[in-house]
């Protein structure tokens, strides 16, 4: 499944998706009535071989900021799309 809100890669749709981990870098909680943003984005794509073929590597980094930009939380998942 790709990331909410991220332009698909259509030319990895075909390939099986696994998990490959997640971060998180939490600094504080949203105060109530506060604005916040999340935005996201592709941040490395790549190739590895493993002992079950060539895999692709997705990392995908996001960022939730206030309205003063403040950060409030840093991400970092990585998804692996295995060749066929």
């Amino acid at each position: 499944m790709p990331a909410i809100g991220m332009p698909p890669i259509t030319a990895l749709a075909h390939l099986p998706i696994l998990n490959g981990g997640s971060e998180f870098e939490f600094f504080r909680y949203a105060r109530h009535g506060e604005h916040v943003f999340f935005r996201q984005r592709y941040a490395e794509i790549f190739e590895r071989v493993s002992r079950k073929g060539t895999m692709i590597v997705v990392v995908i980094e996001g960022e939730i900021t206030t309205t003063g930009g403040e950060t409030l939380l840093k991400s970092r998942r990585t998804l692996l799309r295995q060749s066929q």
